[in-house]
């Protein structure tokens, strides 16, 4: 049942004109059968990996992210040692990737709350990108198992609250 459903998503996917909404983006789905997620995105997705060390191992990262004049969207999973994850608290191991998110992307925290999201740990995050000249990008993180998934979204332009709020909640992951 469940790979006929995923069938119909991907026959509507390669079918279906991308939707151009209010916001004037042309939201097209995008499924990652690897990554175990979907979400709609505003443009062309373009993929993107690296990896990066921690005490426990290499961390391999995955994703994909998109660009359009008025917005920046991205999510990307980390499979992360699955020893750690045995041996940490989800909510310390949150902790932790919040903490390496902010350092990495240059950001000053502003609000910081815990989520569930479809039942799974998470974090919602906001914070001001000091390499950007203070411009704000939010951040949800959200482990499922030994995968933490980040999604990420920042306007380029005008206000983007709305596009920014469809991104997060087109979001969808499925475990294995």
């Amino acid at each position: 049942m469940r790979v006929a459903a995923r069938f119909v998503l991907a026959a509507a996917v390669l079918l279906a004109p991308a939707a151009v909404r209010a916001d004037g983006l042309a939201w097209t789905p995008y499924e990652s059968e690897t990554g175990r997620f979907r979400v709609l995105l505003p443009a062309a997705p373009v993929p993107t990996s690296g990896a990066f060390e921690t005490r426990a191992g290499s961390v391999p990262e995955v994703g994909v992210e998109t660009e359009t004049a008025d917005l920046v969207v991205k999510v990307e999973h980390h499979d992360l040692p699955r020893l750690a994850c045995l041996l940490l608290p989800d909510e310390r191991i949150l902790e932790f990737a919040a903490s390496g998110l902010l350092r990495d992307r240059h950001g000053r925290l502003e609000s910081e709350e815990p989520t569930l999201f479809q039942g799974h740990p998470g974090r919602m995050l906001r914070y001001l990108r000091s390499d950007l000249g203070d411009r704000e990008e939010e951040a949800r993180l959200v482990l499922v198992g030994h995968r933490l998934y980040i999604a990420l979204a920042r306007a380029q332009g005008s206000d983007a609250r709305e596009p920014i709020g469809r991104f997060f909640d087109s979001l969808e992951i499925w475990e294995d």
